[in-house]
């Protein structure tokens, strides 16, 4: 058993750190892929409420341009009104 930990020259140690260090590394990528889940649904949620209030807006600017188009229609009602009487 001597000769076998003197023919790997100590590769039993490095195999332990080595070991240790792919299961550290295996643990932080766990918790990246975790923390990335989580922004991921954070930002979808985010796109979620910018669509929301793009419809709204586009309601808003639908209703506004329609207030703007019927004043001169209205004033152009009044002025035909009055030329006839």
């Amino acid at each position: 058993m001597a000769d076998i930990e003197v023919k790997y020259n100590g590769w039993n140690e490095w195999a332990k750190y080595v070991l240790k260090s792919i299961e550290r590394l295996e643990h932080n990528i766990t918790t990246l892929e975790d923390k990335a889940d989580i922004n991921k649904l954070e930002v979808l949620k985010e796109i979620a409420d910018i669509k929301r209030e793009i419809a709204m807006l586009k309601t808003k600017s639908a209703m506004w341009g329609a207030i703007a188009a019927s004043i001169p229609v209205i004033i152009g009602i009044i002025i035909t009104l009055i030329i006839n009487f």
